[in-house]
């Protein structure tokens, strides 16, 4: 890493440093930056998350779990975290625990597509289209545009 002796005790340049090599997916230096940048400041919830998404990207799913859940112990209105656990969950084949974190999420903020859109994949994995329908109709109210909703509303609504 290059970082300078100043910038050692610097969260920022170490988070910075950290997502400059997860955006080249070298994840494990990155993890190793988000790391250093954690010990300078414990609590920072972007940071946190981050790195959760950072362990997501290599399949430590429980891993970037736990970070999820340390997000949200801090701010436990965090949407990002909320979302981003639920993908883990899909992941993990874990639905109804994705749903609940999509839901506790639209519950705080309703505006957010790709939360509804989230909703509707897990929905579609437990063998409900029709509400997975409802949920890709929010979609596009949101984002008319979102072109993987208007995809799969066709693919149910041909299906149904």
């Amino acid at each position: 890493m290059n970082v300078s002796e100043e910038e050692k005790n610097d969260a920022a340049t170490w988070y910075n440093q950290g997502i400059e090599l997860a955006k080249k997916s070298s994840f494990d230096d990155a993890l190793f930056c988000f790391d250093k940048a954690l010990a300078i400041t414990p609590g920072d919830i972007t940071i946190i998350n981050t790195k959760g998404l950072a362990l997501q990207q290599i399949g430590k799913f429980e891993e970037a779990m736990a970070c999820y859940d340390r997000v949200l112990e801090i701010d436990p209105q965090n949407i990002t975290a909320l979302n981003d656990k639920g993908q883990v969950c899909h992941r993990l084949e874990r639905y109804r625990e994705a749903i609940a974190c999509y839901d506790r999420s639209i519950m705080i903020k309703k505006d957010v597509y790709e939360t509804w859109y989230n909703k509707s994949l897990a929905l579609i994995k437990m063998n409900r289209p029709a509400t997975a329908l409802a949920m890709l109709e929010k979609t596009l109210e949101l984002n008319p545009q979102h072109r993987q909703s208007i995809q799969l509303k066709n693919i149910l609504k041909d299906n149904l």
